[in-house]
């Protein structure tokens, strides 16, 4: 239940429950039901999640995913080109320690496309693609679509660089880029962020 607009019963030592028109909010103290007539006058102050990437170190071959759409659509236009996705919290301290050298490999890697997403921002995109923790990654390429995924952090960053070894050679794909794998539109469809009956035209998203 939110703690927005109630007003507050603060207690200077313990917090003690009212009665049955009150309810307890770990962060404020008692809150009472009661009197509708003032409860506007209370404001809570959440945190700001400030950005984690540094503007200064981003590449022309780093983009930020702003909605599915824009997902897909990117997806489906790399042609050969390297795909990886990068999901990330402002609130992941792992997160925060890995993005500089995600960055480095970026810069060193032209020819692939590193593609951030905000689980901040885009939750429900997240939570459609199957990812449960944070920092965690999906590597895309041409017709293949999807080669695999993985969560590592600065103690196993071997592991990332090992996958842009292993996928990132060059080569022709037999095929237009294949994007998500049906499965992920079919969960992505599921969560309403895509409609069912998507239409596709040259292999673009509309």
């Amino acid at each position: 239940m939110s703690c927005m607009n109630l007003k507050a019963n603060f207690s200077a030592n313990r917090v003690k429950p009212r009665g049955p028109q009150s309810r307890v909010c770990s962060s404020i103290g008692t809150l009472d039901f009661s009197d509708h007539r003032e409860i506007k006058h209370l404001r809570i102050k959440t945190p700001k999640l400030e950005p984690i990437i540094d503007q200064n170190f981003l590449t022309p071959n780093m983009a930020e995913i702003e909605s599915p759409r824009h997902l897909v659509n990117l997806l489906r236009t790399a042609g050969d080109a390297l795909v990886v996705l990068s999901f990330y919290s402002a609130a992941c301290g792992g997160c925060r320690a890995l993005q500089p050298k995600i960055c480095e490999m970026a810069a060193a890697n032209p020819s692939a496309i590193f593609v951030n997403i905000n689980e901040d921002r885009q939750g429900k995109l997240c939570r459609g693609l199957h990812v449960r923790v944070l920092p965690f990654f999906k590597l895309y390429r041409g017709s293949q679509g999807r080669l695999c995924s993985f969560s590592c952090t600065n103690a196993t960053i071997g592991k990332f660089k090992d996958a842009l070894a292993k996928h990132g050679t060059d080569r022709c794909s037999l095929g237009p880029a294949k994007g998500l794998d049906d499965e992920e539109m079919a969960s992505l469809a599921s969560l309403d962020l895509i409609p069912e009956n998507y239409i596709l035209s040259n292999y673009y998203y509309y």
